[in-house]
């Protein structure tokens, strides 16, 4: 049984635009910059998840953009003005326009996976995209478009570099394995007046006919208990909601998703969503 492991927890909207997209084959970190645009070395960096051997592999659908390949292998994508109509200026995410930006918030585009845009020199430009890689070697980290968020898939059984005991779990008892305490990862806390707690484990109890599972002092419940590796527990008390919806990859393992949302006197706590790990002590 493993007895500790420690986790860390792409789009561009385009607009038509007036004028033809020039073909740039020049090392944009040696050429002189298109008329229209500020000098390279004043346009920040944007790197991008994919990869590049020449202009054509950057395209992104943005007619007034110089979409450049640098020497790194990485995208970059050039503004340039004079590929849209008189009086408009060109944006990396939003293409042709007469609107410039004076925060990073005016260039947001709500979508979390290709990264935080930002307004430099009354324009926006692209962010980073979203690596999510937490730097656990027993997870398979992605983001997830649709959700909006960062997905750390537990890896069943994984086995770290750093801490095994070489001992091979046992397969899930809906019987025998709902008991016993499990460490959380990542540690669970919310620090809102009333509705703060911090949760760093939590204890399974299975009778006929109910599951408990305490949580920093709270019980969350399933009636009747599960009769498989898939549980739903909840509370409901104080203002708060809290869910822990999991799966038992094997005895000893369990990983799923922490919800909270509240109301009342804690409607000004922000909810929770996250994913998280338990492993048996």
């Amino acid at each position: 049984m493993r007895i500790g492991l420690f986790i860390t927890i792409l789009a561009a909207a385009s607009c038509a635009a007036g004028g033809e997209k020039a073909d740039i084959q020049t090392d944009p970190l040696t050429d002189q910059p298109p008329e229209g645009t500020e000098d390279f070395a004043d346009v920040p960096e944007t790197p991008e998840s994919q990869s590049c051997t020449g202009n054509e592999d950057c395209n992104d659908d943005i007619p007034c953009t110089l979409d450049l390949c640098n020497v790194d292998g990485s995208c970059r994508h050039v503004p340039d003005d004079g590929l849209c109509a008189e009086g408009e200026r060109c944006s990396t995410t939003t293409g042709c326009g007469t609107g410039g930006c004076e925060s990073d918030a005016d260039c947001n585009n709500n979508v979390f996976c290709d990264g935080d845009e930002r307004c430099f020199e009354d324009r926006c430009w692209d962010g980073t995209a979203r690596t999510c890689d937490d730097g656990n070697p027993c997870t398979n980290d992605s983001c997830n478009m649709a959700a909006d968020r960062c997905v750390h898939e537990w890896v069943p059984s994984c086995t770290s570099d750093a801490e095994t005991d070489g001992d091979v779990p046992d397969p899930f008892d809906p019987l025998v394995h709902y008991s016993g305490t499990f460490t959380l990862y990542p540690v669970i806390s919310m620090d809102c007046g009333a509705c703060s707690y911090t949760i760093e484990s939590v204890q399974f109890t299975r009778t006929d006919t109910e599951l408990t599972v305490q949580a920093a002092g709270f019980p969350l419940q399933q009636t009747p208990p599960p009769d498989g590796p898939t549980f739903l527990v909840l509370h409901s008390a104080g203002g708060g909601i809290y869910q822990l919806d999991a799966t038992f990859y094997n005895a000893d393992e369990f990983g799923g998703r922490w919800n909270a949302s509240f109301s009342g006197g804690c409607s000004m706590c922000s909810p929770q969503a996250l994913d998280v790990y338990g492993i048996r002590r």
